[in-house]
């Protein structure tokens, strides 16, 4: 037989298989391999749509907005980048960079880390000065109004 009627009978059906060939049944194989490669496409697929992000739980919400507004009715002057302002100024840039870091934040001293401490354009720290003149760290104030709160017996 010529090469081109083996052919023939390849495409026709007709040709036999090998004889030493071992027959297994490669179905199962098969549809695990493929369960296991649409799994694996799902997980890449989810990584890729939904990324991880921190969020605060509603209690700690909570606490934030206090700060927020503990910052806004202080009788405190705010030091930022050179300039001195108000405390209501102060809670609106608090705010700003809150909105802007919220994926970021999963609890209320994240959230003094990055909206509270310093500036992220000079690096230099915020800071607050009282009515009799000290001055501290922005930070450190805010900790300790957390502290306060959380005494209080809010979570």
């Amino acid at each position: 037989m010529n090469s081109n009627q083996t052919l023939l009978k390849i495409s026709l059906g007709t040709a036999q298989p090998h004889q030493n060939l071992e027959q297994r049944p490669v179905v199962g194989t098969y549809n695990q391999l493929l369960t296991l490669l649409s799994g694996l496409l799902l997980a890449v697929t989810l990584l890729m749509v939904s990324p991880v992000h921190a969020k605060p739980n509603a209690n700690d919400t909570l606490t934030i907005e206090h700060l927020i507004e503990y910052v806004s009715q202080s009788d405190m002057t705010f030091v930022r980048n050179f300039g001195e302002h108000t405390p209501q100024k102060a809670a609106k840039h608090i705010r700003k960079k809150y909105d802007h870091f919220f994926d970021d934040i999963d609890s209320p001293e994240i959230f003094i880390a990055l909206c509270a401490t310093k500036s992220l354009m000079t690096g230099r720290e915020y800071t607050v000065i009282d009515p009799q003149g000290n001055t501290s760290k922005t930070s450190d104030w805010l900790l300790g109004a957390l502290k306060a709160y959380r005494e209080q017996g809010n979570q």
